[in-house]
């Protein structure tokens, strides 16, 4: 998953520089030394970071979008849906969510484990429900090809729960050769 991780790193970037934008490629601790809610702190310390630099690049700050893809697509939503966790100036104009899992149930993989810990009666407050009900960004949820059923029915209830919330997101599924690109042309 690393390299197709970097494969959407890369789309993403290429994507931002053909259409005039700025791309920001950030990294985030990983399991099992960063465990909950690491991962969000660390995409807030970030987009803080673009907020107080983005003119230094001629960008604007008011249209910040953040992508994540699979454990990234659950940093950003709990960073979302848990304000408490946001920095100063971690504010988005909206944000594509790839692939992610955004509540762990009582078959975590061992992965989600890592992360969330093992005592899953913690996941529930740990996900990114009912938080994310609260948020008044676009919202974009891809997925990809050959994503695992499990993966497809957590953006479909995610999908499924923001709509009966009055919020409904779009979604796409990425299958051409462009990928990422596919998400921006909604």
């Amino acid at each position: 998953a690393p390299e197709l991780s970097r494969q959407i790193q890369d789309q993403a970037m290429c994507f931002a520089a053909r259409n005039d934008m700025i791309g920001v490629r950030v990294n985030y601790r990983l399991a099992p030394s960063a465990t909950w809610p690491m991962g969000a702190t660390d995409v807030a310390a970030a987009l803080s970071w673009v907020h107080g630099n983005i003119d230094l690049f001629n960008g604007d700050a008011r249209e910040i979008v953040a992508v994540g893809y699979g454990a990234g697509a659950f940093h950003v939503a709990t960073l979302l849906a848990h304000p408490e966790l946001q920095a100063d100036r971690a504010d988005v104009a909206a944000v594509v969510l790839v692939s992610g899992i955004y509540r762990a149930g009582k078959d975590a993989s061992d992965s989600e484990k890592a992360y969330l810990g093992s005592d899953a009666s913690q996941y529930n407050k740990r996900s990114v429900f009912p938080g994310i009900l609260n948020v008044d960004v676009p919202i974009v949820l891809a997925w990809a090809p050959d994503d695992s059923p499990a993966l497809v029915t957590q953006g479909e209830t995610l999908k499924k729960t923001l709509c009966g919330a009055g919020h409904c997101p779009r979604s796409t599924l990425l299958r051409s050769r462009d990928g990422i690109a596919a998400a921006f042309g909604l």
